[in-house]
Parts: C-alpha cells; structure tokens; sequence
C-alpha cells in the first residue's frame, strides 16, 4: 500500500509479508484500499489529510500498516510501533508460555544508544520474534565473519523501546540526556508519557538549556507536546 494514487493493487506490499499472515490476496487488497479510504475521510482539514499522508509515504510506517493489516488489525497511525510490539508481544507470550521481557529489552536499547551501537544482545527466541515482526534486523556481523547480530530496523522503532525505559528513570537520569542529539526524539516524546508534573519540570531544563545554547529545536517541539496535554496542573481548574 501507498500514497492513494493509481490502482491500490499496485501499491500494496503483499510480497513483503510474512507468510503466516493470515490476510492476503485478494482480501488483503481490499483491507488496504478500504483503510486508505477511510485514512483520508477521517481527516479533518486539509493539514491533517497532509499530515496523514506523510505517515504513509514514509517507508517504515507503510510496512508497518501493511503488516497490521496482514494480521487482522486496524493500524492507528499515532500507535504504529506500539501496535506491532503488542502484536510481537502477544506471538511471544504464545509460544514461550511467559511474558515478552520488555523491561529488559528496554532497558537494554537505552544502554545501547547512550554507547552508539546498535546490536541488541538478548535471549535467541526474543530476537527472533522481534525480527519476525519487523522489528529487528539480521544480519551477518561486521565485526565477526560468520557470527550474526540484530539491529533495529529504524531508530524510530529503537527508541519506541528507549521511552519504555525512560519513563521508568529518575528525573536526574533523563534531565542527563539534555543536549544530547541521540535522544532528542525521546525527549520530545517524555513530553507526552511522563507524568504530568515531571514532564513540566523536564520541560524547564530543556527551555532552560535552549536558551544557554541558542538552540530550540528541540524545546519548541517539546513544548508543543506538553500544551498538548489536557492533564496539566494549571489546567486542572
């Protein structure tokens, strides 16, 4: 599937799928063209139609509704990644007869970003049930001919896995992370997953060092995130 241009046929993604999905063909290809037409009856205005659309021209987002679709759900393009891992989650609890370790994986894609590498060492089921869902990549080690390792797909699915960790850290552990271009992403998203008044508080660090370094890429972004948030204290009147 893809931008809703042409036949919806052309521009799907069934041959990427896995095979034990068990929506394709024919079924799958009206599953795709019925929620793209509803992606764009749904929008409200123009920018959101825009913005919705942007979503589904980004590579990773389109093979992540694709394989929802695949498997019987209905993609929420807010949730992508948060859908997919439960989907993961719910396979590995399955057929390991015990819970995905999301805390363990999760803290392990945060220890993984603050040294800048990106190969997740972890149990052999768990990173074949990740890679199975398109969450991991095998591939064969760079550093030992042979020998495999796993990455993340794309940073934006390793750092769904950083803010799971993250929201479980000090606040002197995160307001660390400040200036660090590696976890401006996640910044950004504490904005949303903290609770209320930690959130505020992170949020003035970070105005806080925009104004020490001239830099307010990332405050601006944070501070639409937060005074996005209905549950602000000074809101609670």
């Amino acid at each position: 599937m893809g931008i809703p241009r042409g036949n919806t046929r052309n521009n799907t993604r069934e041959p990427m799928l896995p095979e034990e999905a068990p929506v394709r063909g024919d079924d799958f290809h009206e599953a795709a063209a019925k929620f793209l037409e509803r992606t764009i009856q749904e929008a409200v205005d123009k920018t959101d139609r825009e913005s919705r659309m942007v979503v589904l021209s980004n590579p990773m987002d389109l093979t992540l509704v694709a394989e929802l679709l695949a498997r019987g759900s209905v993609p929420d393009l807010h949730e992508l990644v948060q859908q997919q891992h439960e989907l993961m989650a719910a396979r590995y609890e399955e057929e390991e007869l015990m819970a995905f370790p999301l805390e363990r994986v999760a803290r392990t894609a945060y220890e993984m970003r603050l040294v800048d590498t990106n190969r997740l060492q972890e149990e052999p089921a768990v990173l074949e049930c990740m890679s199975r869902f398109r969450l991991l990549l095998r591939r064969e080690s760079r550093v030992t001919p042979g020998e495999q390792e796993w990455l993340f797909r794309h940073d934006k699915l390793w750092e769904f896995y950083i803010l799971r960790h993250l929201v479980t850290e000090s606040l002197e552990v995160i307001e660390s992370l400040i200036g660090k271009e590696p976890f401006a992403n996640v910044l950004i998203e504490l904005a949303g997953a903290l609770d209320a008044r930690m959130a505020q508080r992170l949020g003035e660090k970070i105005l806080a060092e925009a104004q020490r370094t001239q830099n307010h890429a990332v405050a601006t972004s944070y501070v639409r995130r937060l005074w996005a948030r209905s549950d602000l204290p000074q809101r609670a009147a």
